[in-house]
């Protein structure tokens, strides 16, 4: 009883020193925030939310003299349709300042040129959200939640809204759904199948606190309800950035790895891989063993499903200084990493992943010509066998992070070379390249 009494005091004190240093942490970040003079993050997004009424129809630039800017965790889509890709969103850091993005790009596959859309009442600005296309009633993109940055990086506001893009017209709405929807979140992701939105995972992130989730949840596109499922089984740890898509013949669900922190300054990297299927009664989840030639493990890569394949490109691994690799072996795992004591190394390479026979393989190349350069977090969407690439971040060195505006395609039936259809414009970059992006200041990747 005596140890049981003492474990119980260890354990509140320990509960009430954390919680003590995080008041005192709010304190310090609400002192800065006033500081630099800026505005209450809720503010910021009613200003922009103001700007864009000014809007009353909808205006296509086509060909738009603006393409898209440079920025990363951007939502890239098919049109369900057409031959066009639709373009929303995403954020741009220059080193002191962060910006967000609500604006609509819609690029002309046949054409080669982008088009630029002006609507009334889009979606506020976001990057980390997530967007689906359906061929329902004339085309329609899905978008779900997201974040919104404060300039300085020290406020996060996590949106828990539901917008379509109504593709025959061009107009967003907004829509206003049941309390049994998923929280604010990002870095979540979303498929569809049988007239439905699946939704898994996510995370929040408050600077002081952060959160992350492994709930389930299904948005019915006749009904328009969201439902939590509960499936039996195994489900996989809380995670964000964790790809589900849908087998060809749309019979089951598939989860594929993940990140998530433990604390500010460990991350941990997930490389199971979990079935979801459903019957008449119920949905039911399990993790499947998976073989192949893995990865070398990684976090912020790119993937999106073709046929019954799974197609991975890039992504970030933070080495141990000591010597602590990323080897093949090491994809079989859950690994923590420690980001005080880590540099980064980006990847340009391509993996496919066979969701029938469950195991992994490289993509080779045939030519090395117009190869995209290594980076985390870009945009990628397969249309019609084709893969298109847009954006990211890389790092020039340890304090310089980079983000790229470049876009290229790859035919992934021939695999002979990569086209670059539009470089990275060094002229617009304006990156300032000072002590304040170090990455020695952040806390850790935000892997979305």
């Amino acid at each position: 009883m005596g140890k049981n009494k003492d474990r119980k005091k260890k354990g509140a004190a320990v509960q009430k020193t954390a919680t003590k240093a995080k008041k005192k942490t709010e304190k310090e970040l609400k002192k800065q925030i006033e500081q630099l003079g800026e505005e209450n993050i809720e503010q910021l997004i009613t200003k922009h939310v103001g700007k864009d009424n000014t809007i009353e129809a909808v205006i296509i630039e086509e060909p738009t003299q603006n393409p898209p800017s440079r920025r990363a965790n951007v939502s890239l889509t098919e049109h369900p349709l057409k031959d066009e890709l639709i373009l929303f969103g995403g954020e741009f850091f220059d080193g002191r300042t962060t910006i967000l993005f609500n604006d609509l790009y819609i690029y002309d596959i046949k054409k080669q040129h982008w088009k630029r859309i002006q609507t009334p009442q889009p979606p506020p600005p976001r990057s980390s959200h997530q967007a689906v296309s359906v061929s329902m009633r004339d085309g329609e993109l899905w978008m779900f939640g997201g974040e919104y940055t404060s300039p300085s990086q020290s406020q996060f506001y996590h949106y828990n809204d539901l917008y379509v893009l109504h593709l025959s017209t061009l107009r967003w709405e907004k829509q206003v759904t049941d309390t049994n929807g998923p929280s604010g979140r990002s870095g979540h992701r979303m498929t569809t199948t049988k007239r439905k939105l699946i939704l898994f995972g996510g995370f929040q992130d408050y600077v002081t606190t952060f959160r992350y989730f492994n709930d389930l949840y299904s948005f019915c596109l006749d009904t328009f309800q969201w439902t939590q499922l509960k499936p039996m089984g195994q489900l996989p740890t809380p995670r964000s950035a964790a790809p589900i898509v849908t087998s060809q013949d749309g019979s089951t669900l598939f989860i594929i790895g993940g990140y998530s922190k433990e604390t500010d300054d460990k991350g941990v990297v997930h490389t199971d891989v979990f079935a979801l299927t459903q019957d008449e009664i119920s949905w039911q989840c399990r993790q499947v063993k998976i073989s192949g030639n893995k990865p070398d493990l990684r976090c912020g890569s790119s993937l999106q499903c073709y046929l019954n394949t799974c197609i991975l490109f890039g992504g970030v691994t933070d080495n141990d200084i000591e010597g602590i690799g990323n080897t093949a072996s090491a994809f079989l795992k859950t690994t923590k990493f420690d980001a005080t004591k880590m540099r980064s190394a980006f990847y340009n390479d391509l993996h496919r992943f066979d969701l029938h026979k469950l195991k992994w393989y490289p993509i080779e190349i045939k030519s090395v010509e117009n190869i995209p350069s290594s980076r985390m977090n870009a945009a990628m969407v397969i249309k019609q066998g084709i893969l298109y690439l847009y954006g990211g971040l890389r790092e020039l060195d340890e304090k310089k992070q980079y983000t790229l505006d470049d876009f290229y395609s790859l035919n992934l039936n021939k695999l002979d070379t990569w086209t670059c259809l539009h470089g990275d414009n060094q002229q617009t970059d304006v990156h300032i390249y000072s002590e304040s992006s170090s990455s020695d200041d952040d806390d850790g990747e935000r892997v979305s």
